[in-house]
C-alpha cells in the first residue's frame, strides 16, 4: 500500500505549484469570487485526502491550495493598489512632501545611494493626505547616515524610471514594478532628507555602529584598496572599490564575490562553530548562538538579497541537523525558495534571486556527478580542492550562461579560468577577514600583524583580477534568446551531467543536441532575414523612438533635454543589431546637438561599421540632426528624402511613394499636415497636456480622418493613442497593451 503522505521531495513538489501561480498573478488578475472559490474548493480536496478510504495523494490538493494563494498573493501585490497609492502620483510637475520609513537598508553606490522608502502620507497642494506604496529615492551623493526603519520627509518629483522596453532589452521600470515600487525621487544632498530623531531605528543604529567599527579596523589595519576589498567581501560595502577595479570584477565573472552569499556566510560560521568549541554549551544553545551570528551578519550586509536567501538556506540545513532529521538540499533549496517566494513574489522576477537558485540547485545536483568521476583516483588534498573550484565554476557558468544571455546578452568567456585563481584566495581572505575583526576585538594593539598579511593577500587579489579583467576578450555579446531555448538548454544539461555514468543517457543526449541544433538551424534557414514594412513605435514619456522598415530603414528618435540617460546606446542600438534585419541607415534626432555628437561618438567608439555622417543642414543648425551610416549618395540629398521642416518636425518621402510626418507639437502638425496627405501618409504627434488634445481634435478635418494619426504621449496618461477608426479596430489590444504593460507597438504596413 502506498503511503500518500511520504514524499521524498515534498518541498520541490510545493515550489512546482508556488512558481507558476506567482507568475500567472503577476501577469493576469482574477476576480475575488473566482479566487475565493479556488481557495475553497482546494480546501475541500486537502480535507478529502485525510479520509482513509481517498486515494488522493495529500500533496496534490496541497499544492493547488499553494498554487492558488500564491496566484492571490500577487494579485494583491500588483493588481490591487489601495485608493490612496502614490503611483496616481508618478509624472506630476508639481513638488510632493513625502513621509514615511526606510523599508530596505539602504544600498551605497560610488557617488550615489539608493533608500527605498515606504511612504505614508504626503503633502500636495498644501493640503497632508494619507498615501501608501514604495518609491526609490536616487540619493546623488554616498551617505551612511540613513538606516533600515528610520522615519524621514522630503520634497521632490516623483519620477517614472526610464525605460528600457525594446524586445529582449533589460527594463529597469519593469525591474522596479516587480518590487512595488512605484517611482523615483532625485535627491542631490543627504541634508534635504529631514531624520526623525526621537523616532531613529536604535536597532538600525547600532548595526550602523557596529558596520563602522569593522569598516574603521580594516581602514587602520590595512592600505586604502586592501580595506575597501576587504569590506566588500565580507559585508558587501562595495562604494570605496575604485570603478576600473569594480568593472575588472564584472568583465572576469567574478562580481558574485562582492555580492555577500552563500559562501561568505558559511565561512564566517566556520571560525564562529570553531570557537565556539571552548565554550559550554549544548548542542541547542550552539544552535541558537549560530542563528544570531546568521541574523547579525545578514543585517551587517545590508540584509541584501543574496546574503537573506543564503541565511535562510544555511539555517534551515543547521535545523536540519540539530533536530537529527535527514538532509536533503533539493529540498532545503526549493523550501527556502518557496518561503521567499510566497513571502514577497517579487522575489520570483529577481535576476538575483533567480541566478543563486539556479546555481546553487546546479551544484547541488551536478557536482556530485563530476565528483564521482575522480573519487577512486588517488591525489592529494590540494588537488582535489583546485578540481572542486574548477568543478563549481564550470557548472555555476553553465547554469548561469543562459539567464544573463537572456536579461543582458552577454556571456562571461573567462569566468571558469578566473575564478580557479580567484575564489580560493578569497576564501583564504574572508577567514582571515574574520580573524583580524577577533583579534582587533580582544587585543587592538595586535591586529596591525595579521592586518599586513591580509594587505598583501588582498592586493595579490587585485592583481589577478586587473590581470584577468585586461584581457581583450572578456565578455561574449550575443543576442537575448527566449525562454524555450533556455528550457532546452537546461533540459540538455541535465541530461548531459547525468549522460556521465550512464551509456543509454549518452546515446540520448547525443540524439538530443543533434536534434536542437536540426530544429534551430530549420527554423534560422526558413525564417530568414525578415523583409516585413513595418513601423515600431516605443514611447516611454520622455523617449519616443521610430523604426521604420521602409527602403533602407529609418529611425526617428526623441528625448527630453533634460534627460542624461543615454537610450540610444543602452537600448536602442542593442536591439537594432539583435532584429533579423539589416542596420537602419538613416538616423534623426530631436535634442540637442551636442548630445547627438556624443552618442554617435560613443557608438563609434571601436566599431568601424558604424561610422555616421551628416546629411543636409549642420547639426548645430538648430533643426534635427539627420545621420546615415556608410557612404551618402548624391541622389540621397538631390531627392530631398528628408526634409527639416522646423526645429520640431520633420517629414520623409519615400520612392514608393509613403509619407512620414513627425512633430513635436500640435502646431508643428498644423503648419505641416496638408503637405504629407498621400494613401500612406504617417502622422505621428507628441501631446503633452490636454490643451494639446483639445487643439488636435478640434482641426481633424475629413481628410486627416482617411489617415493613421498615432499620438504619443506621456505613459499613465489616458490618450496615449488616437487614430483612424480602421486601424483603431485592428490593433486597439495592443494599444491597451502599450498602456498597461509599456510594451512597444508594432503597425504592419500593406
Amino acid at each position: 500500500m502506498i503511503d500518500r503522505f511520504s514524499f521524498r521531495y515534498p518541498a520541490v513538489i510545493m515550489l512546482a505549484f508556488i512558481v507558476p501561480g506567482t507568475a500567472l498573478g503577476y501577469f493576469y488578475s482574477l476576480s475575488l469570487p473566482i479566487l475565493a472559490a479556488s481557495v475553497i474548493l482546494s480546501l475541500v480536496l486537502l480535507l478529502g485526502s485525510f479520509f482513509p478510504k481517498s486515494r488522493l495523494p495529500f500533496i496534490i490538493p496541497l499544492g493547488i491550495l499553494l498554487f492558488v494563494m500564491s496566484l492571490w498573493q500577487a494579485n494583491l501585490k500588483y493588481y490591487s493598489p489601495p485608493h490612496n497609492d502614490i503611483a496616481a502620483h508618478v509624472g506630476l510637475k508639481e513638488n510632493i512632501r513625502f513621509f514615511g520609513s526606510i523599508d530596505k537598508w539602504p544600498v551605497l553606490k560610488r557617488h550615489r545611494t539608493q533608500i527605498t522608502c515606504r511612504v505614508d502620507s504626503i503633502v500636495l497642494s498644501g493640503q497632508m493626505q494619507s498615501a501608501s506604496g514604495l518609491l526609490m529615492i536616487q540619493l546623488q551623493r554616498e551617505s551612511t547616515r540613513f538606516s533600515l526603519g528610520d522615519k524621514i520627509s522630503f520634497t521632490g518629483r516623483l519620477n517614472l524610471p526610464a525605460r528600457g522596453n525594446y524586445p529582449g532589452r533589460f527594463d529597469y521600470s519593469r525591474y522596479l514594478q516587480t518590487k512595488g515600487i512605484s517611482g523615483i525621487v532625485y535627491i542631490g544632498n543627504p541634508a534635504l532628507i529631514s531624520l526623525d530623531s526621537q523616532k531613529q531605528n536604535f536597532a538600525g543604529q547600532s548595526i550602523n555602529d557596529i558596520r563602522q567599527w569593522i569598516l574603521d579596523c580594516f581602514y587602520t589595519n590595512m592600505r586604502e584598496l586592501p580595506a575597501a576589498l576587504a569590506a566588500g567581501f565580507l559585508v558587501g560595502e562595495t562604494h570605496e572599490i575604485p570603478p576600473e577595479i569594480y568593472q575588472a570584477f564584472r568583465r572576469t565573472g567574478t562580481m558574485h564575490l562582492l555580492a555577500v552569499s552563500g559562501s561568505n556566510v558559511v565561512l564566517v560560521l566556520i571560525v564562529i562553530g570553531w570557537l565556539l568549541k571552548f565554550i559550554p554549551v549544548g548542542r541547542y544553545g550552539r544552535f541558537a548562538l549560530m542563528i544570531v551570528v546568521i541574523v547579525a551578519f545578514s543585517h551587517l550586509s545590508y540584509n541584501q538579497p543574496s546574503v537573506v536567501r543564503a541565511s535562510v538556506m544555511v539555517a534551515l540545513v543547521m535545523a536540519g541537523r540539530v533536530f537529527f532529521r535527514r538532509i536533503d538540499l533539493s529540498n532545503i533549496i526549493a523550501l527556502a525558495a518557496s518561503g521567499l517566494i510566497f513571502y514577497d513574489p517579487a522575489n520570483l522576477f529577481d535576476i538575483g534571486f533567480q541566478l543563486s537558485f539556479a546555481v546553487t540547485w546546479g551544484l547541488v545536483l551536478f557536482l556530485p556527478k563530476l565528483n564521482r568521476l575522480f573519487e577512486d583516483r588517488e591525489m592529494g588534498t590540494a588537488l582535489r580542492y583546485l578540481l572542486l573550484v574548477l568543478f563549481s565554476s564550470v557548472i555555476a557558468s553553465l547554469i548561469a550562461a543562459p539567464i544573463t544571455m537572456f536579461y543582458f546578452g552577454q556571456v562571461p568567456l573567462i569566468t571558469v579560468l578566473s575564478n580557479l585563481f580567484i575564489v580560493p584566495l578569497v576564501s583564504v581572505a574572508v577567514i582571515g577577514i574574520v580573524i583580524l575583526l577577533l583579534i582587533n576585538l580582544a587585543w587592538p594593539a595586535v591586529a596591525i600583524a595579521p592586518g599586513m598579511l591580509l594587505d598583501r593577500l588582498l592586493n595579490l587579489i587585485n592583481q589577478l583580477v586587473m590581470f584577468f579583467g585586461d584581457w581583450k576578450i572578456t565578455m561574449l555579446e550575443l543576442p537575448s534568446i527566449s525562454i524555450y531555448l533556455i528550457i532546452l538548454y537546461i533540459g540538455g544539461l541535465f541530461l548531459l551531467f547525468n549522460a556521465l555514468t550512464s551509456i543509454p543517457l549518452r546515446r540520448l543526449a547525443i540524439f538530443y543536441i543533434l536534434a536542437c541544433l536540426l530544429i534551430y538551424s530549420a527554423v534560422d534557414i526558413l525564417s530568414g532575414p525578415s523583409q516585413d514594412k513595418r513601423i515600431e513605435i516605443f514611447n516611454r514619456g520622455s523617449y519616443q523612438t521610430l523604426v521604420i522598415d521602409f527602403e533602407d530603414g529609418l529611425v526617428i528618435t526623441n528625448q527630453n533635454r533634460t534627460s542624461r540617460y543615454d537610450d540610444f546606446n543602452t537600448n536602442l542600438l542593442p536591439y537594432l543589431a539583435d532584429r533579423k534585419k539589416p542596420l537602419p541607415t538613416s538616423f534623426a534626432f530631436f535634442e540637442p546637438a551636442y548630445k547627438t555628437k556624443q552618442k554617435i561618438s560613443k557608438a563609434s567608439e571601436g566599431n568601424d561599421q558604424l561610422e555616421f555622417k551628416p546629411v543636409g543642414n549642420p547639426p548645430n543648425s538648430g533643426y534635427p540632426s539627420i545621420w546615415q551610416i556608410g557612404d551618402i549618395s548624391k541622389a540621397d540629398i538631390e531627392s530631398q528624402r528628408f526634409m527639416e521642416l522646423s526645429e520640431d518636425a520633420i517629414g520623409v518621402r519615400f520612392s514608393d511613394g509613403s509619407e512620414i510626418l513627425f512633430c513635436k507639437s500640435p502646431q508643428s502638425w498644423l503648419k505641416f499636415r496638408h503637405e504629407y496627405h498621400a494613401d500612406s501618409s504617417y502622422h505621428f504627434i507628441i501631446a503633452q497636456s490636454d490643451a494639446d488634445m483639445r487643439l488636435i481634435e478640434a482641426n481633424i478635418d475629413a481628410e486627416d480622418a482617411k489617415l493613421p494619426l498615432i499620438l504619443l504621449s506621456k505613459p499613465r496618461q489616458s490618450y496615449n493613442f488616437f487614430t483612424n477608426n480602421a486601424i483603431q479596430d485592428d490593433l486597439g489590444w495592443l494599444y491597451d497593451l502599450m498602456i498597461d504593460k509599456g510594451e512597444y507597438l508594432v503597425i504592419p504596413v500593406t
